[in-house]
């Protein structure tokens, strides 16, 4: 077998290449070099591994699809690469994939939400294995709209009513001095940018998270955000994209000195939470993909360890989760070998810290809505939508709420009501919040219903005696 490179593949492969990186000449727009970047599977088998742990409950809480001109990576592919773990749900996190081609240009990103919305109803059929995949959706929004991307959010939740969970506005910048022919195109310092925080301000609104995907030089501008706004939850990207190439290339200790404080001041923000992982990427330096083998996982152990143990040693594991970001990193190694890293590293950690960092974490803060802290101004947004709007609010126990319009279309009903849904289980955060949209006809019928099912708990009574007379004297 003649030597193969990811570097030779991709000129093969007849995309051009910069600095390694691998752009699309056909995506006008899009500058990413990690979404159009071809792997070559022969590459990958070279080096092959075992699954460790194979039963080991994993959420994986960050990867792609796209379907490109010569490029696709879809729920079939994600499915063979996870074969090998016990991968029980994961997230899919934005890439500029299937963007609406006609409509505001404001909403073509919503495209995105409705294509995997579509993959994840393929998975949560069954008929893919028992895996759930795009359980969760990050989506992308222009937080520079300020008070106009209300609407965008909006449609957001109204695509993927029991998925959407957040949002992802890239503020990965870096001079051209530094970073030549790689991606670092967002404005410079946009997290600090007063239209954009008047549009984060409303990710609280609606219960969203905002993933916090930067590099290295930045990070201090996240901590910033985070502080600014301690009411939403920040997951950090790819432990913050230290850069490892351009005029960064063979100053890796270098980086590592200068990265290591701003992470712990982030990490003083209890509201932020850490994804550990994404650090595979041509930018970050290593030059997995420029070898005649890939490496192993005891070689990227080597690599990673000091980021890894840093970063969770300041987060905490519940405050950390494993991430794939595949397939990006799947240009350095492939998934189980991935893996297999994570589950050597944390070896020596107690059976609950792992499950944290593997499972729990991302359960609690990608896959499922966080508690809302704001249901009134939520169910505004909501009854914004159409007067016939329901708000259903799940909680872990058997019990469900209805912040629900009255008959004329009139909110005031429906938001009397969410105050008094909030006390109803103070022991749990909710952990769905799903707008569902009627006709006159078919809201009373589904009322009624819903409300059946919780006479049971006493406590919910009061709450639906004004809106069950409201809906169906319509």
């Amino acid at each position: 077998m003649s030597k193969i490179t990811r570097r030779s593949f991709i000129q093969k492969a007849g995309l051009f290449t910069a600095g390694g990186a691998a752009i699309s000449a056909d995506l006008p727009g899009y500058k990413s070099n990690t979404a159009n970047a071809q792997v070559l599977p022969e590459w990958l088998n070279l080096t092959q591994e075992t699954a460790l742990e194979p039963d080991l409950p994993i959420i994986d809480p960050h990867h792609h699809f796209w379907d490109r001109p010569n490029n696709r990576y879809m729920l079939e592919d994600l499915l063979e690469d996870t074969a090998a773990h016990n991968v029980r749900q994961t997230v899919f996190v934005e890439c500029t994939s299937m963007y609406r081609a006609d409509g505001p240009e404001e909403l073509k990103v919503i495209g995105e939400t409705e294509f995997v919305q579509g993959i994840a109803a393929k998975s949560a059929s069954g008929g893919y294995g028992d895996k759930r995949i795009a359980a969760g959706i990050v989506g992308s929004a222009d937080l520079r709209l300020g008070d106009k991307v209300a609407p965008v959010l909006e449609a957001h939740i109204a695509a993927s009513p029991q998925r959407f969970r957040g949002i992802r506005h890239r503020a990965a910048w870096a001079d051209r001095s530094v970073l030549p022919n790689l991606p670092a195109d967002a404005p410079r310092n946009i997290l600090l940018d007063s239209d954009f925080r008047k549009g984060y301000a409303h990710l609280r609104t609606y219960g969203l998270s905002f993933e916090g995907w930067l590099y290295h030089t930045h990070i201090s501008d996240l901590t910033d955000l985070a502080k600014t706004f301690p009411d939403t939850t920040i997951i950090f990207n790819h432990l913050g994209g230290p850069i490892g190439v351009g005029s960064f290339a063979g100053r890796r200790d270098e980086v590592f000195q200068a990265w290591k404080p701003d992470v712990a001041k982030l990490a003083e923000c209890p509201n932020v939470v850490a994804k550990v992982g994404g650090i595979q990427m041509v930018v970050n330096g290593y030059g997995w993909h420029e070898r005649e083998k890939p490496p192993t996982s005891d070689e990227l152990l080597a690599a990673n360890k000091d980021w890894y143990n840093y970063i969770i040693d300041q987060f905490g594991p519940d405050r950390c989760m494993f991430e794939s970001n595949f397939p990006v990193d799947k240009l350095s190694c492939s998934y189980t070998v991935l893996w297999n890293q994570f589950k050597k590293l944390t070896s020596g950690f107690s059976a609950d810290e792992r499950a944290a960092m593997f499972h729990d974490t991302a359960m609690r803060t990608t896959v499922r809505v966080m508690a809302a802290r704001d249901l009134k101004g939520l169910a505004i947004r909501i009854f914004a939508h159409s007067p016939f709007a329901i708000a259903a609010v799940k909680y872990p126990t058997p019990s469900l709420v209805l912040a629900t319009t009255s008959a004329s279309g009139d909110p005031a009903m429906g938001l009397a009501a969410v105050p008094d849904a909030a006390e109803l289980a103070p022991e749990a955060a909710p952990v769905a919040i799903s707008p569902i949209f009627f006709t006159p006809a078919s809201a009373a019928s589904y009322a009624s219903r819903a409300i059946s099912t919780v006479r049971s708990h006493a406590r919910t009574a009061p709450v639906f005696a004004a809106t069950t007379a409201a809906l169906t004297a319509s």
